[in-house]
């Protein structure tokens, strides 16, 4: 079976010369062309130089685990809490008790994870993907997070992510779910509604259940009148609703609780109670 392993290098002291005066001669970018050719030869003709390479440090890697340079943007991933989601943004500088690359999970949150917490999946974009939510799609509002497919100028329809938002400029990351780093693009975040489209088509949409399904799922199952055993305990009752409430969503959202959502299903049947914290 192979394994990854990560190998770090120690820092390679190349000499190189340069004729005097010439630093004058030469503007910043040639002067610069001219050291990163010298410094070529050297590498590929100096034996000396190639065996002061020295290995400073090798690690072997998890089975599923990514290399850093493996997780960008739009990469469909599997976290450390086996919950699947799509990586919205990295950070270049670490934050104190927070990791550096984002993640849009089930329930459109947003994690932040360390490098080692993120792993490869199978999944695709269709299983990983949250939709707006309704009032985000009434105000004509796109949110990191947020899915959509890019129509591209070919025609095609290409899958994204709604990454980051600076300045009024949004990045949008073309999403995959292999070590090859897919594209982005730059939009005006007031001109998203005209570029993006939520669905390919009317079949794809019924998979989602829109925020207003589900808020009215939900006061149908929370009102007085519809419960049917109006004699049992308040608890009995909370469990007995929210059951019913619960197992709606399942056949409203089905690809909601695919894969990603397997560990709370389970919870929510090894403890009934989670229902009244509900």
């Amino acid at each position: 079976m192979k394994k990854k392993v990560s190998i770090q290098l120690k820092n390679i002291h190349v000499p190189v010369t340069l004729h005097e005066g010439i630093e004058n001669q030469l503007n910043k970018e040639e002067l610069k062309r001219l050291l990163i050719e010298q410094v070529k030869k050297m590498l590929s003709t100096a034996s000396e130089v190639r065996s002061s390479v020295v290995l400073e440090k090798a690690t072997v890697l998890e089975n599923g685990s990514l290399f850093k340079h493996e997780i960008y943007p739009g990469r469909v991933v599997r976290t450390i809490h086996n919950e699947i989601g799509i990586v919205t943004g990295i950070r270049t500088k670490k934050m104190e008790r927070e990791g550096q690359v984002s993640v849009v999970l089930p329930g459109h949150r947003i994690w932040y994870f360390n490098f080692d917490e993120i792993f490869e999946t199978a999944a695709t974009f269709f299983e990983a993907r949250c939709i707006r939510l309704e009032f985000s799609r009434k105000e004509l509002l796109w949110h990191e997070g947020d899915s959509a497919y890019l129509k591209v100028p070919e025609g095609q329809l290409l899958p994204v992510v709604i990454g980051k938002t600076s300045q009024g400029i949004t990045h949008l990351h073309e999403v995959g779910n292999s070590s090859i780093r897919t594209n982005a693009w730059k939009v005006n975040r007031i001109a998203l509604d005209q570029c993006l489209t939520e669905f390919t088509d009317e079949q794809e949409r019924y998979h989602y259940a829109s925020s207003e399904e589900l808020f009215e799922c939900y006061r149908k199952y929370v009102d007085k009148k519809n419960i049917k055993n109006p004699d049992l305990k308040r608890t009995e009752k909370i469990t007995e609703q929210m059951t019913l409430f619960q197992e709606e969503i399942f056949k409203l959202q089905p690809s909601l609780f695919e894969r990603a959502n397997d560990v709370i299903k389970e919870l929510f049947k090894q403890n009934p109670k989670c229902m009244e914290t509900i």
